[in-house]
């Protein structure tokens, strides 16, 4: 039986249609990203720019700008050095935890109404270089040098500081979170009556701005920690005269959440070398020194 031919086919000039369409659906999806793309969100994205800031660029709250001071060393109005601004560092890692890019901005704007607040008090005063106000990872830092506060060697607040005193004490009072009180010293060795060591000297003078807050500016007892140092936390190098001064402060810390009391930079436990109001156990013969047997602010001196 004859096979029957098939017909010949024919070549098909509709071929570029397939191509085509393709290329349409993607030039039409590149189109709608590029809509999607330009309809972003300006807070979410100023938020999104802050926290980059937080994380990676943040070095402190204030400006560090300084003037020359007659002797030659430098100082701002409120004591705000290049030397005084502690970096803030890396805080948050990626990926970026909103929450606390929020509490570190608003923290931020926090030291800025505080250290407002003690300027405003202290300007014009001789207590004006005395108090330093920076931020770290901690939280706000009140430094109070010990030239304007105490005595060499006493832990008992001098009486012509006790209303610049109270200028800080009133600028952190109704500032929400706790405060730690930490005393510290420089290297030099002290053997006196009441102070046998620069740990009880520390302990004492934080422990008596403690007292301070408690009994005239009524802060919250629940709110507030005193520790001493000793020298073992310095600002500066303990070799020059102008160092040692500088780390003889107690410090004011109004404590982010959840960063904790008198951390090392490393973060962890708090040393075992460390005397605190609180303690029970004995870092050394004579060391702890309670709320209870501290000078009180403004009074007499003992032993």
């Amino acid at each position: 039986m004859r096979r029957k031919k098939r017909p010949a086919e024919h070549p098909n000039h509709e071929r570029w249609l397939v191509s085509y369409a393709d290329f349409i659906t993607l030039l039409f999806a590149f189109f709608v990203v590029m809509f999607a793309v330009s309809q972003v969100d300006s807070k979410k994205l100023g938020r999104f720019v802050e926290s980059l800031n937080v994380a990676f660029e943040f070095r402190g709250p204030f400006p560090q700008t300084s003037q020359k001071s007659g002797a030659g060393g430098e100082k701002g109005l409120i004591g705000i050095t290049t030397e005084s601004a502690v970096p803030f560092g890396p805080i948050v890692k990626s990926p970026i935890d909103a929450a606390r890019s929020k509490r570190l901005l608003w923290r931020r704007e926090q030291a800025h109404q505080v250290r407002s607040r003690i300027e405003r008090a202290l300007a014009g005063t001789q207590f004006a270089d005395k108090v330093r106000v920076g931020l770290t990872t901690r939280g706000i830092v009140v430094s109070l040098a010990e030239g304007g506060f105490f005595d060499p060697g006493s832990a008992t607040v001098r009486r012509d500081s006790m209303d610049a005193l109270k200028s800080v004490a009133m600028a952190l009072r109704d500032e929400p979170g706790p405060v730690a009180v930490e005393g510290h010293t420089d290297n030099v060795p002290i053997h006196t009556a009441m102070f046998p060591s620069n740990w009880e000297l520390s302990t004492a003078r934080a422990t008596t701005i403690v007292r301070y807050l408690i009994d005239d500016v009524r802060f919250d007892p629940k709110r507030l920690s005193a520790t001493g140092f000793g020298e073992y936390r310095p600002e500066a190098d303990n070799s020059t005269p102008e160092g040692r001064l500088r780390n003889r402060r107690v410090d004011l810390v109004l404590l982010l959440p959840n960063s904790g009391p008198a951390l090392p930079p490393g973060g962890g436990a708090p040393p075992s070398n460390v005397a605190t109001a609180a303690d029970t156990g004995s870092i050394h013969p004579g060391a702890q020194v309670s709320a209870r047997n501290a000078p009180r602010a403004g009074a007499p001196a003992g032993g």
